[in-house]
């Protein structure tokens, strides 16, 4: 059920003795605590499911619902919830068993009002530093699940991109591609990520542009153009090479936008032969 909407810790004391219940709730009160009562195991399950607790103090013997029941149905609607035994009929059968089904500390009667406030005290505790790593944890998948979203929307477009595309990181080696680029260089290994540009590429203009911008230092620097022959297959590529950095101007990697101009060079040809330029 999550966190309770008081701000104030809330603490449900499930006794069958009248004397138990408002003797716990006097000394828990002058604690400031959010304290209710529930005379029987079946009363404590109707509030339970209406509103959240972060602690009971459960009486192992009750009519009805024993204590080791409503702990074993209470930790089914909340599992962080922190469950204390307090009964008359102490032993260690009874502790092991109630630990075992979640309870989180024992406390036989009679205690005194410092006994059950330190104990109440250390599994609040508990409770909210293990609901505190809860939520670090669900904002942490959330965060991944949005940029495993991001970098899937990310990877569909470029993998639609007619132009090639290749990113680089700061050690010189290939982290991204896209299937145009593979076509158009014939990248060797692209089953794997991450290995130094001569593991993929052929191309020296190529590796040798990449690897200017990732050592440029001038931060005014914004692209290296360059046309590269691709000699065994015939085509001419036209290469936008560029520095990839974060909000602070760091330079993180370099992307290489490549586009077949083959077609373009054959037609400025015809025409240079034409006597059109």
């Amino acid at each position: 059920q999550g966190v309770t909407v008081n701000k104030k810790p809330s603490i449900l004391i499930v006794d069958d003795e009248i004397g138990i219940r408002e003797g716990c709730k006097r000394a828990l009160s002058e604690e400031e605590y959010v304290v209710d009562e529930a005379e029987s195991g079946n009363i404590a399950l109707e509030k339970i499911n209406k509103q959240p607790y972060d602690l009971l103090l459960v009486d192992l013997m009750m009519p009805g619902i024993s204590g080791l029941d409503l702990i074993q149905r209470v930790h089914e609607i909340d599992p962080e919830i922190i469950s204390i035994v307090i009964t008359g009929y102490a032993s260690i059968e009874s502790a092991v068993q109630a630990t075992k089904l979640g309870a989180y500390d024992y406390l036989p009667k009679p205690f005194t009002p410092e006994a059950l406030i330190a104990v109440v005290k250390r599994g609040l505790e508990k409770r909210f530093l293990r609901l505190e790593a809860l939520k670090l944890q669900a904002e942490r998948e959330q965060k991944l699940l949005e940029l495993a979203n991001e970098q899937s929307r990310f990877r569909t477009i470029i993998s639609c991109m007619a132009d090639g595309v290749l990113v680089a990181n700061m050690e010189g080696r290939l982290v991204l591609w896209n299937n145009s680029s593979l076509r158009m260089l014939n990248l060797r290994g692209y089953d794997v990520a991450g290995e130094p540009l001569e593991y993929y590429l052929k191309n020296k203009t190529i590796i040798d542009s990449i690897k200017e911008v990732l050592t440029t230092k001038d931060k005014n620097f914004s692209m290296i153009t360059k046309e590269i022959e691709v000699e065994k297959q015939g085509k001419t590529l036209m290469a936008n090479i560029a520095p990839v950095r974060d909000e602070k101007g760091e330079t993180l990697g370099a992307v290489a936008v490549l586009r077949d101009i083959t077609k373009l060079k054959e037609i400025d040809k015809m025409l240079g032969k034409l006597g059109y330029r």
